[in-house]
């Protein structure tokens, strides 16, 4: 699953739950824009309104979280790994997994490993 397809999910049931946030008027301007007699968008075109939609919801619910972050909690480590094009050996497991090392032990290596950022990029 996608960083992408996930957000849209979370976005959905915000939506679903009226936007509830602790500032109301959120809800009432979506409410706003939407018809809720035809389900029509009033003055947005529908990507501009999913665009507001995910960019409300990131900022009042997920609190503005840094996008590493924000992967690193909507994705499994395999899936955070696979999005971000790391693709380990048999070998890296092995060492990361002997030195006590998790998820966190690789990115510290990315950071400070140009010859191991040589090898697991794809």
């Amino acid at each position: 699953m996608t960083l992408h397809s996930i957000l849209k999910s979370k976005v959905a049931e915000w939506r679903k739950s009226n936007y509830s946030s602790d500032y109301p008027v959120i809800s009432e301007i979506f409410n706003y824009n939407l018809n809720s007699e035809t389900q029509t968008l009033s003055y947005l075109r529908k990507a501009q309104f999913e665009a507001l939609e995910t960019y409300w919801y990131l900022r009042l619910i997920e609190k503005t979280p840094h996008i590493f972050d924000l992967y690193k909690e909507l994705l499994q480590p395999r899936e955070l790994l696979n999005s971000l094009g790391i693709n380990l050996t048999p070998e890296d497991l092995t060492d990361i997994l002997l030195n006590g090392g998790g998820i966190d032990s690789i990115f510290v290596k990315i950071k400070n490993d140009d010859e191991f950022v040589r090898n697991v990029s794809s």
